[in-house]
This record gives C-alpha cells, structure tokens and sequence, in this order.
C-alpha cells in the first residue's frame, strides 16, 4: 500500500498480509510485526557498542539466533534496540510483489511514526505504549487516525538498516557438519599417507636386502645399464640363431648339400658346405641376408653372412 511519496521515492509501509503495485524506487516501512524492539540501559557510548551485547539481551525472546541487531541512543547508556530476521523480510517484500532491485532503504515503523501516538493501516491497529510501537486489534483504538490513505508529509529519519539482498540457506549446523566431514577426510588422507609411506620405505628396505644378498647394484641407472647389455645380447643372439637357422634351411631343399661347419666372427657367422654350389647357396643366403665373402676350395664352399 503506497502512503507519500519523498524526493520522487515512493514510501510503503509493508505488512505480512499487504500486497504493493509499483515499479519505481521505494523507501519501505516495516511493520512491529517484522521485528522485536527493547528499551535497554548499556554501560557504554555507542550504539556500535551496543549492538554487540544485543545477542545476550535479546535471547530470552527470540525463536532462533539467526537475526541482525540495531540501536539507537535516546540519552546516556540508554539505548532503543532492535532485532530483525533479515531472511524473512526479505521474503515478505518478495511476497508483497517487489522486486528487491526496487528497494531504497529499509526502516522501523518504530522510529517512522513517531508523531502520531496511534493509527490503522488495512484494518490493523498500531499505538505507541510505553515509547514502543506495537500493534493491536482496531477494535481497541477509539478516534484514531487511518492512514490508508491519508499520510503526507512525512520526513523520513537517518534510521536505516542493513538489509542483506539474499538468502542465507546455509545454516550453522550445516557448516559445522561439512567442517567435521572435512576434518575427517584430512585426518583419513593423512592417516593412509602415513601407511603408505610406511609399506614403501619398508618394501625399498626389503628391495635393498635383496639386493645385497644378490649382489645386485643398488644404482638404478647401473641396473638399467646392465638390463640394456643384456638385453642387446639377447637380441644379438637371437639374430645369429634366425641366420643359422636359414642358411641350414638349404640343406633340407637341395639334397647332398651338407653343412661342415658354423662359426661366428665379429659380426659375421661363417658357414662351410660340402658338395655345393656358389651360386646356389648364394642365391638362397641373399633373398633374406647379405654375403660379404665366399670361397670354394675341392669339395668345399666357405661364405661370411653379415648380422
């Protein structure tokens, strides 16, 4: 419900039930419904003072502690205080129809109202009892002022608070809880690093036991060393058993010939036959491998096949 307009800001005063129609930039009014105000008296001289003693004044009243706090100095260690739940105003302006990109600033209806003693907005009665605004049935209020649409002239004070546009949705349960998780999940971490560098420094122990009892190098570049001779070897000799095992192949397909004799020189391996042909056994050796030398003496050829 819009009650004046201020230096082109539309003022609401905004309610549980009330519903607002408008696209401009507002100043709202909260409802006593929106918040729970006491008078105190506070050893100290500043309402940010104050507020910070405010959690411990106001628990005996609250329904939960997630609420923001407010003060103002009325004299001397004399102070009017405030408590609000952001969260749910929040949600009532989102209920009245705003948008919260509409919203200029946000006030009490406590410090707003102040110059008339009572008065009724939508059939709600407000009257200010002992310094402090709160509302009644509008059946207890005798010649009082209706404000629905009749409020002008209004100046509105520096009282303002600090809404905070959102939603917190994480509760401190919550955050306790993933901490805890997360607390456990280090302590696991942690606790399997420990084991794990504990089975390989036992298994390197182990390795290196071997090692001496073998006498194997304990250098890794030594032992890799070591693997690629033997390893060259190994191939080394598989390739003179694969020249062996062709060249003797050409006694199985040309009858007579015999092999006398297999030797190995340098790169080379050297065969002797016996009742063969040079040019025969050359042609069979050269499809696959070269010949580096023959020789024929009688009944004899000698070739060199290179590795």
């Amino acid at each position: 419900m819009k009650l004046f307009s201020n230096k082109n800001k539309e003022i609401y005063f905004l309610t549980k039930n009330g519903k607002i129609s408008s696209e401009s930039k507002i100043n709202l009014i909260l409802s006593p419904e929106f918040y729970w105000v006491r008078i105190f008296t506070i050893p100290v001289s500043m309402a940010k003072s104050a507020v910070k003693v405010l959690p411990s004044l106001f628990e005996d009243v609250l329904p939960n502690k997630h609420h923001d706090y407010y003060a103002i100095k009325i004299e001397n260690h004399k102070f009017i205080c405030f408590a609000y739940d952001n969260n749910e105003i929040l949600t009532y302006i989102k209920k009245s129809g705003l948008n919260l990109t509409q919203i200029n600033s946000v006030r009490f209806a406590q410090t707003e109202m102040k110059e008339y003693e009572s008065f009724t907005i939508e059939n709600t009665g407000y009257v200010y009892d002992s310094e402090l605004l709160v509302k009644i049935p509008q059946a207890y209020l005798v010649d009082t002022v209706d404000l629905d649409h009749k409020l002008s002239g209004i100046s509105l004070t520096s009282n303002k608070i600090n809404i905070k546009f959102y939603i917190n949705k994480i509760s401190i349960k919550y955050v306790y809880q993933m901490l805890i998780l997360l607390s456990l999940l280090i302590l696991t971490n942690t606790t399997m690093y420990i084991i794990y560098e504990s089975e390989i420094n036992k298994t390197d122990s182990q390795i290196n036991v071997i090692k001496e009892k073998d006498n194997i190098p304990k250098s890794s570049l030594r032992m890799n060393s070591i693997f690629n001779d033997m390893k060259e070897k190994s191939s080394h000799n598989e390739k003179l058993r694969e020249i062996v095992f062709y060249v003797l192949k050409v006694t199985k397909e040309t009858k007579n010939i015999n092999v006398k004799q297999v030797s190995f020189l340098n790169n080379m391996v050297k065969v002797v036959f016996s009742n063969a042909n040079v040019k025969e056994i050359k042609k069979h050796i050269e499809k696959k491998y070269k010949t580096s030398k023959s020789k024929q003496e009688k009944n004899s050829i000698e070739i060199l096949v290179a590795i």
